[in-house]
């Protein structure tokens, strides 16, 4: 027989546990059990007489464990009070509805569910542990799209405010060195009188929602949603949306656990390193002379500075045609060809008017004459125009507006269309009442202004403009 509190076997009869000395159930069927009677009572089941019952469920009796393969088989012991064919003997009667007492007792059941309760904690354990990865895996991962959208806000705010150290910090560490390599003391000059500079002066931008994309050490950001306010040349107030706009992905890359505008995507918008440190000596003075020199022969510093003959306006105005057009091209999207509308030169300043091949807006090119030669500072179409040029060209379209209106048909007026001017010679497309263009109209700048030459068909252009017609009719 087995011991129910710590499971070690008996010999048949014994009365303690040889093990834990605990005393034993008495079996029934032995002599100290009379006929009739259970050492735990046992809920009968009744079965109809003439039926057979089905067989019941394993019950312990009196405390004895069930028997097993590798185990004597206790003593046969019927059930107390049911008949072997499962019928309802007359005279046992034990107590309806009294529980069958387990297996074990009490002490070996705790000691069983010892391992669950171990294992439940475990459980516990391995939750916790699992939650808190995924914390941390939300939390962070929240936390690093915020960190990525940071260095993107932070990118818009230095060009809102022209905030050359704020740039800096967005700067991909690689490619700020190979700035500050180039391009030494010359970096924070060149970024506060070429870069900013392109941008409008009341530039606000306004980021209301943005789309972060990270993938390991690399990200994107793009503006969704989002507003940008300026001026623009003609002094109309601007605003434009991020949704209804072509708005770049920028990539960012992450260095030592903190996000950088990645240095390629800078390099794609014309700012590679050793073009910078080519473009300043240009703002300098101190290369496009000497470009000049090595391609004409002939000195672009100021009359008499090198004791050279003086160029005639037609060359100064070549000149400085093909110092724009170089410029345009090296500050634009690759493969681009461009033509200069117009052009005028005021002493030392020059102010072009240039358009792309196949685009339909124009834009303007600036330009000053140091003491090496030509220099191109600034290009664009939200970009601050001289005063005097302003001047020169609104002068010139009363001046075609009066001559034209003078010399028209009786009954018929016209209207100025498109203007340009080259050096001191100025053409106009005169507009009939349809929009359609019903002539030209010539001017020239003598010493008292502007004044009207002629009007006619395209037999009076003069060559310049008729090399432009192409164009100009786009």
């Amino acid at each position: 027989m087995f011991c129910p509190k710590c499971g070690s076997e008996n010999p048949e009869g014994s009365a303690f546990c040889t093990s834990c000395g605990m005393k034993l159930p008495i079996l029934s069927g032995s002599p100290e059990v009379q006929e009739g009677s259970a050492s735990f009572p046992v809920a009968t089941q009744n079965v109809p007489v003439g039926t057979t019952a089905s067989p019941p469920p394993p019950q312990s009796t009196g405390g004895v464990m069930p028997p097993s393969p590798g185990r004597p088989t206790p003593p046969p012991g019927g059930m107390p009070g049911v008949s072997p064919t499962g019928a309802s003997m007359p005279g046992a009667q034990p107590p309806m509805g009294t529980p069958i007492p387990p297996q074990h007792s009490q002490g070996q059941a705790r000691k069983r569910k010892a391992l669950p309760w171990v294992l439940a904690l475990l459980g516990v354990l391995v939750v916790a542990a699992v939650v808190v990865v995924l914390v941390f895996f939300v939390f962070g991962a929240k936390s690093d799209t915020k960190a990525a959208e940071e260095t993107v806000r932070n990118l818009y705010r230095s060009l809102e405010k022209k905030d050359f150290a704020l740039l800096m910090e967005c700067l991909e560490p690689s490619y700020r060195q190979e700035l500050e390599e180039a391009l030494g003391k010359d970096l924070k000059p060149l970024f506060n009188e070429y870069f900013f500079t392109q941008f409008p002066k009341d530039l606000k931008i306004e980021i209301r929602a943005l789309e972060t994309m990270i993938k390991g050490n690399t990200a994107t950001v793009k503006v969704t949603d989002g507003t940008v306010t300026y001026t623009d040349e003609s002094g109309k107030k601007v605003a434009e949306e991020a949704s209804e706009s072509d708005v770049d992905e920028i990539p960012l890359v992450k260095v030592d656990g903190k996000w950088y505008v990645a240095g390629d995507f800078f390099r794609q918008e014309g700012l590679d390193p050793e073009e910078l440190k080519g473009l300043y000596d240009l703002l300098k003075g101190t290369k496009g002379g000497q470009e000049e020199k090595e391609d004409t022969g002939k000195d672009e510093g100021t009359a008499g500075d090198t004791g050279e003959k003086p160029r005639t306006e037609a060359e100064e105005l070549a000149l400085v045609e093909k110092i724009m057009l170089d410029y345009a091209r090296k500050n634009s999207v690759p493969g681009y060809q461009f033509v200069l509308l117009s052009l005028m030169i005021n002493d030392s300043e020059a102010v072009g008017v240039c358009m792309a091949a196949g685009e339909y807006e124009s834009f303007a090119i600036l330009a000053r004459k140091g003491s090496a030669g030509w220099y191109c500072y600034d290009m664009g179409t939200g970009i601050d125009i001289p005063t005097w040029y302003q001047a020169e060209m609104s002068e010139l379209w009363e001046v075609l507006r009066d001559y034209a209106n003078d010399n028209a048909a009786p009954g018929s007026r016209l209207d100025v269309g498109k203007v340009h001017l080259w050096g001191r010679e100025g053409v106009c497309q005169l507009l009939d009442a349809k929009g359609e263009v019903a002539g030209y109209a010539l001017a020239y700048r003598g010493a008292g202004g502007w004044r009207a030459t002629a009007m006619g068909d395209e037999s009076i252009l003069p060559r310049w403009y008729r090399e432009k017609m192409y164009y100009l009719s786009e």
